[in-house]
């Protein structure tokens, strides 16, 4: 066996034992992505104003969202950071937006957007965003329910911070609770008077969360769950198995990001390039990934 060779074995072995990948995934690996997004900053600023910023300003300017289940949200002014670099003035998108041109244009997650359509129009008495992040979908939701209780959960303080300022800006903070962490026991707690809605994506801490035990006080709930198999290929047969009994199960697939720059009907990027249309539509999934949206059955609801 060559010594490539026999690198990889033992590393393939290592990466079967979970604590090992655990600790692994808390400190090499998030220290690898942190330097690979630091250069691709770097990179993006000795060049100046990035593409995706300067399409924002051409189909943005105000940083509010244009089309999709979420028109009229709108992003503070931080969303986009200025500044200089070897003498050369730069902008690029806050790290903490995300995708902020898919979101801004209308077709981020586009997949999902017939679901949206269907919450949108279903009166919630409390709404639930776990792994909420910089606030999208937590903003979103409130504006599109103004009667809904907002319960949102995020362990990034920075994203939480974030979160905070665009439901200011939006004018819905006095509906939303804004926490860190959400387990089985958080969620149980949460009382549902009518129906509620739960909306999870929170890197394969769904199979933690969803238990057997928490189960029960969800089945008057919608629930739209973000699924991570990569991180745990058990994740979707479980998830689907304990839901089995009380709710409904329809799965969505993600849409492939050259699939997005071929197909998608973005009438402002219709003089766009291929290869600019992907650098703006991207989403930069690992994989191929599904969502299940789930919703009681009438013999379990209310």
């Amino acid at each position: 066996m060559s010594c490539k060779s026999g690198i990889k074995h033992i590393v393939s072995r290592l990466l079967q034992v979970d604590f090992v990948w655990k600790i692994l995934d808390r400190t090499f690996l998030q220290l690898a992505r942190y330097m690979e997004w630091e250069h691709y900053l770097q990179v993006n600023r000795q060049q100046g104003i990035s593409l995706e910023v300067t399409t924002i300003e051409n189909f943005c300017p105000d940083l509010t969202v244009q089309h999709g289940p979420f028109q009229g949200l709108k992003y503070p002014a931080d969303s986009i950071r200025r500044g200089t670099i070897k003498g050369i003035e730069y902008a690029e998108v806050n790290p903490l937006c995300g995708n902020l041109f898919p979101k801004l244009i209308g077709s981020y997650e586009r997949e999902l957007h017939q679901i949206f359509e269907k919450i949108n129009q279903t009166p919630y008495s409390e709404i639930i965003n776990v792994g909420c992040a910089e606030g999208y979908y937590t903003v979103g939701l409130a504006q599109q329910h103004p009667n809904a209780k907002v319960f949102a959960y995020e362990i990034k303080s920075q994203s939480r911070e974030f979160c905070t300022q665009l439901a200011e800006l939006n004018q819905c903070i006095d509906r939303i609770q804004l926490h860190d962490f959400c387990g089985p026991e958080t969620l149980s707690a949460i009382p549902i008077q009518s129906r509620g809605l739960i909306l999870c994506d929170c890197e394969g801490y769904e199979i933690d969360l969803f238990t057997d035990a928490v189960i029960p006080h969800l089945k008057a709930c919608d629930l739209l769950i973000e699924l991570h198999d990569f991180v745990d290929m058990t994740i979707s047969e479980t998830i689907r198995k304990r839901f089995s009994v009380t709710h409904e199960i329809t799965v969505i697939s993600s849409i492939d990001d050259l699939e997005k720059a071929r197909s998608y009907p973005i009438a402002e990027l219709a003089d766009y390039s291929l290869n600019e249309r992907l650098a703006l539509l991207r989403e930069n999934r690992t994989c191929i990934m599904d969502w299940m949206f789930l919703t009681p059955k009438t013999s379990t609801g209310n």
